[in-house]
């Protein structure tokens, strides 16, 4: 039998996991290994394990949302997507903030996928930048 909890009114940090529900929501800041919040402050349905449910306020995180002009960064496990955009494989691996990514790849073409944060910090994160892949050479691998 499933014990069911609903956290409607705290917004607390809490440590998600990344098959949780809400590691892939739009509304979710989900950080690896660190604690996540919500902009819906957990308004979810959960088992005695913690794991989540059911969301009212569940919104599939889309890549779309996270496009800052021309620059492209996705959540943590998100590789796969940019391969369906068309890019991969990855061709260097970045550290810093979202902003100092920003600063330096933007009017690239190319895909950040954010990775694990890094040790002590709440804003700095491992990027793999990924590199278009030549249209008819997706399936093989070679970047444009």
């Amino acid at each position: 039998m499933k014990h069911l909890t609903v956290d409607i009114l705290s917004a607390a940090p809490r440590s998600i996991s990344d098959d949780d529900l809400c590691s892939t929501c739009a509304r979710c800041d989900y950080r690896p290994g660190d604690t996540s919040r919500c902009a819906e402050g957990w308004p979810t349905s959960s088992d005695a394990s913690e794991y989540v449910l059911q969301c009212p306020s569940f919104a599939k995180a889309e890549h779309e949302a996270a496009i800052t002009e021309e620059l492209r960064i996705l959540g943590f496990g998100m590789a796969p997507e940019a391969v369906k955009l068309g890019y991969g494989p990855i061709i260097e691996l970045f550290e810093g903030t979202a902003d100092q990514a920003k600063a330096k790849f933007q009017g690239q073409d190319v895909v950040l996928v954010t990775g694990a944060a890094l040790a002590g910090s709440d804003d700095q994160f491992e990027f793999a930048v990924m590199g278009r892949l030549v249209d008819d050479a997706l399936s093989q691998g070679v970047r444009s």
